[in-house]
């Protein structure tokens, strides 16, 4: 039998929702400017800000158990330990090694650029962002601004 075709495939729908999305978003942002303040359109702009935060928000909450669910299920269809031995010995010594190696790039590269180091307060104040610190982390960043 000949499969009969439906149409475009997912794939292709998803790139052209992305696509359409983009470009309406831009066209509305060109037309009506970044400041709207009031309207439908402003309406529009809250709640997909608010939806998109908490959809990103979600699927960030998902990751760790995720990951975490995907592994164990691996683990479970193993059926017997004693297969686990060596390949489970190397997967954990790999994991270890390259998370390990991971923190220690990060630590690097913060070290050696220093983010947020003379950053403009006013810009942000003005932007509406807050440039509180904690107590804690505010006495580390001092320490680190005299040495330098």
């Amino acid at each position: 039998m000949e499969k009969q075709s439906k149409g475009l495939d997912l794939q292709w729908k998803i790139l052209i929702g992305i696509i359409a999305g983009i470009g309406i978003g831009m066209g509305i942002n060109m037309a009506m400017g970044a400041g709207i303040t009031s309207g439908p359109l402003y309406v529009m702009k809250t709640v997909f800000q608010y939806g998109g935060e908490i959809f990103i928000r979600l699927l960030r909450m998902l990751i760790v158990p995720l990951v975490f669910a995907s592994i164990f299920m691996a683990v479970a269809n193993l059926g017997d330990v004693r297969t686990l031995g060596k390949i489970g010995g190397k997967t954990v010594g790999y994991y270890l090694l390259t998370t390990a190696l991971a923190v220690l790039a990060g630590l690097i590269v913060v070290n050696m650029i220093n983010p947020g180091i003379g950053i403009d307060k006013d810009a942000l104040a003005a932007l509406n962002i807050g440039t509180e610190v904690p107590g804690k982390v505010s006495s580390q960043a001092s320490a680190n601004v005299a040495r330098h």
